[in-house]
């Protein structure tokens, strides 16, 4: 710097003094000096080293192996740094270390010979020095230091002797000329990053004595297509292998060894990119496991697409994480014994080659009626995990446990066991299951066993754990035995086809959430055993007509009956001041009719709708029955009646529904989110459209409200988002707030009044004026847009103008 002094730079380089300490130093150098410009330091040993401080011009420099008759042992640290001018260097068989940054960023550097005597190279010695492209590394070297050649671009190949035992982090980053390297047998290490950035770099042969590979050591080498890893090798770091994308081959020489590498994550496999693992020169598609391996570690076979089948022997007790992720082309798994495979530790599901093998072979026979043998006492996690080959499965009375995802995607239609701690078995296709004994259901002992019909529960069991049954979507009844006494929170969440359930009088409690989302619930009877009922037991089961509430409950938790919209009569037992339109007690009587202290439900099933009877009003709660093109009927003990809030909310499979005459009212949300309903017919005794009461109809595409309507409520047709066509009846006087906002697809809507008469209304709900014609039944003599009926009485038709 050009700037600075001379004392400041002699600081620059690490020095602490006055400025005479420096003059001191310089005269001392100016003494040690040679003819070409070398600077020279007495060591401790009484030997030279080529000192720092008195830079060089020179182009090739020869360092002379003995200086004032003493040998010349070392380069010291930063001793040619930033020495622009350098082509060529000899160091001679005295130097035994090459000291830190010692030709650091000299970037003219074409060639170096070292001497055989070097033992260690220090950190950043040649660190950028991007001219050079090559350097022959003796076998006096034991060590290379961090950085040693980080950068060297113009570097071609590099051979490690057996001598070397480390070579540091980042040794040869970004040698981007690089194209192959060979690994000596003596290093034990290589550190991280050592390899980063090759991207030349085509093979590397990773020596015997190599124990560990470093994080990001061969990161982004994205021209590497080989690598061979020695049989010493037992833990390999972070991304070593990160985006080598064009690695096509792993050579090994040792599949336990193989086995017992630590693998810190995916990217540490190279077969992440190579996908074909050659075991001493030869393809392995049928890997057969030896004896000698007791476990199989993490991402051991990460992405081996050339596998085909693999055999593992009855010594392997823990299989690692990932260890046969994405090996895609896995379709057989051979074994000899089914109590060892059931006793396996699989970290997780991609731990199982059955996960893509799905075929279970013992003793070479394919495995589809299994039989757990007596001696068998658990079934571990995983265990059969993505079996597909598997068709049914006996299960003995000496099994006491059972893993999570034990049995997943397997498709068993029927599993008998005895100790149903079926924990996560997460068994899409389980149909049915029958518990033999034992005293509990586990937490989610059937978590999302989607396709249970039917569960069979021994009167030994007293209690059903947090979320044993949630999920179970086709589950229709359950009988609970009288010997249980708690039901845990989210037992039944979302058994979505429960439409009736028996709570017996052993039964105390009732935890949160433990029938929530059962929405084809239509009753529930409290029994007298029960004292309190949690929050959001039954909350959101949207066809709950009637709750009795035994005797003793005395508490009733927040929202535990909330969104029940149906629920129109409680049975109320207990001392708890229960009343109508109140959110207390967990919104129990916020929906209902009626709310009295005795007698049976007064709720009628009749051909499979639901009515009832309050104050001499008769309302249509919901229909029970499978089809989905509905005419309703036509009167309820000869009256008229209303469809109640809620009645066929959510009711997707609903195509077609034609609502007579006799029908008063729809009630709010009465047709809410049936999302299948493409045409509805409205009577023409109805007077009232309720909130929301066709929200959500996505597949509705066309409406006629009749002259007996005079409101139709807020978002009423919100989101029918296939509407194109609206007939509103000259009866309507008000229309709420966003009645028709987000049928965006409306392109004719019908009146059959006139504009003034319109004007009354005062707010049009969403509808765009621009698609709004009057009725005429003459043609019109002024302009506007105007409709008829077409000579069938039923069409509209356009006055042309």
């Amino acid at each position: 710097d050009p700037g600075k002094s001379a004392y400041e730079i002699w600081l620059d380089n690490g020095f602490t003094g006055t400025e005479q300490d420096f003059l001191n130093w310089l005269k001392n150098q100016s003494n040690n000096a040679d003819s070409l410009g070398l600077s020279f330091a007495l060591t401790d040993e009484d030997t030279y080293s080529v000192s720092v401080g008195l830079a060089t011009e020179r182009s090739v420099i020869v360092i002379p192996a003995t200086y004032n008759n003493k040998p010349v042992t070392k380069i010291a640290n930063k001793a040619f740094n930033e020495c622009k001018n350098l082509k060529k260097v000899t160091i001679p068989d005295s130097v035994t270390s090459i000291g830190e940054d010692a030709f650091r960023n000299c970037s003219s550097l074409t060639s170096v010979t070292i001497g055989k005597g070097v033992t260690s190279i220090g950190n950043s010695a040649f660190y950028n020095c991007t001219s050079l492209t090559s350097v022959i590394i003796p076998d006096s070297v034991t060590s290379i230091g961090e950085g040693a050649f980080y950068n060297c671009t113009s570097f071609t190949n590099v051979t490690i002797p057996d001598s070397v035992t480390s070579i540091g982090n980042n040794a040869f980053s970004y040698c981007t000329s690089l194209t192959s390297i060979t690994i000596g047998n003596s290093v034990t290490s290589i550190g991280d990053r050592t390899f980063a950035g090759c991207t030349s770099l085509t093979s590397v042969t990773i020596g015997t004595g190599v124990t560990s590979i470093g994080d990001r050591t061969f990161y982004e080498c994205t021209l590497l297509t080989s690598v061979t890893i020695g049989n010493g090798v037992t833990s390999i770091g972070n991304s070593a292998f990160y985006n080598c994308t064009s690695l096509n081959a792993v050579y090994i020489t040792d599949i336990t060894a193989w086995c017992n590498i630590k693998f810190n994550d995916y990217a540490s496999n190279p077969l992440l990119y190579a996908h074909n693992l050659y075991l001493n020169g030869e393809l392995i598609t049928n890997l057969v496991i030896t004896d000698s391996v007791t476990s199989i570690g993490n991402y051991a076979f990460y992405g081996c697409s050339s596998l085909t089948s693999i055999t593992i022997p009855d010594s392997v007790t823990s299989i690692g994480g990932s260890a046969f992720s994405v090996c895609t082309s896995l379709n057989a798994v051979y074994i000899t014994d089914i109590s060892a495979w059931c006793n396996i530790k699989f970290n997780v599901n991609t731990s199982n080659p059955l996960l893509y093998a799905h075929n279970l072979y013992l003793n070479g026979e394919l495995v589809t009626n299994l039989v757990i043998p007596d001696s068998v006492t658990s079934i571990g996690n995983y265990a059969f995990y993505g079996c597909s080959s598997l068709t049914s499965v006996t299960i003995p009375d000496s099994v006491t446990s059972i893993g999570n995802g034990a049995f997943y995607n397997c498709p068993v239609e029927y599993t008998s066991a005895s100790a149903f701690a079926f924990g996560y078995i997460n068994k899409n296709n389980l149909k049915t299951a029958i518990i033999t004994s034992g005293d509990s259901i586990g937490n989610s002992a059937f978590y999302n066993c989607s396709s249970l019909t039917s569960i069979t529960i021994p009167d030994s069991v007293t209690s059903i754990g947090g979320s044993a049954f949630d999920g179970c979507s086709s589950l229709t009844s359950i009988t609970i035995p009288n010997s249980v006494t708690s039901i845990g929170g989210s037992a039944f969440d979302g058994c979505s086809s429960l439409t009736s359930i028996t709570i017996p009088n052993s039964v105390t409690s009732i935890d949160n959430s433990a029938f929530q989302n059962c929405t084809s619930l239509t009753s529930a009877t409290i029994p007298d055993s029960v004292t309190s009922i949690d929050n959001s037991a039954f909350q959101n089961c949207t066809s709950l007509t009637s709750a009795t509430i035994g005797n003793n409950v005395t508490s009733i938790g927040d929202s535990a009956f909330f969104g029940c919209c149906k629920l129109v009569e409680v049975i109320n037992k207990s001392s708890l001041n229960i009343t109508k339109d109140s959110r207390n007690n967990g919104f129990v009587g916020y929906y209902a009719l009626n709310v009295k202290t005795d007698g049976q439900s007064d709720i009628v099933n009749k051909n499979d709708y639901l009515f009832y009877t309050y104050n001499n009003i008769n309302y249509l709660l919901g229909y029970t029955g499978n089809d989905t093109n509905l005419s309703l009927p036509d009167n309820y003990n000869g009256k008229d009646y209303q469809i109640y809030f809620c009645a066929f909310y959510g009711c997707t499979s609903l195509t077609r529904i034609t609502i007579p005459d006799s029908v008063t009212s729809i009630g709010s949300s009465a047709f809410s989110n049936c999302t299948s309903l493409t045409s509805i017919t409205i009577g023409k005794g109805v007077t009232s459209i309720g909130e929301n009461a066709f929200y959500g109809c996505s597949s509705l595409t066309s409406v006629t409200i009749p002259d007996s309507v005079t409101s139709i409520g807020e978002n009423a047709f919100y989101v029918c988002s296939s509407l194109t066509s609206v007939t509103i009846g000259n009866g309507v006087t008000s229309i709420g707030n966003s009645a028709f906002r987000g049928c965006n697809n409306i392109q004719t809507v019908f009146y059959k009044g006139g504009k003034e008469q319109w004007d009354k209304i005062g707010y049009a709900g969403g509808i765009n004026v621009n698609k709004l014609y009057f009725y005429s039944e003459a043609a019109p003599t002024n302009s506007g847009k105007y409709w008829h009926y077409a000579d069938d009485g039923v069409t509209p038709v356009i006055w042309q103008q």
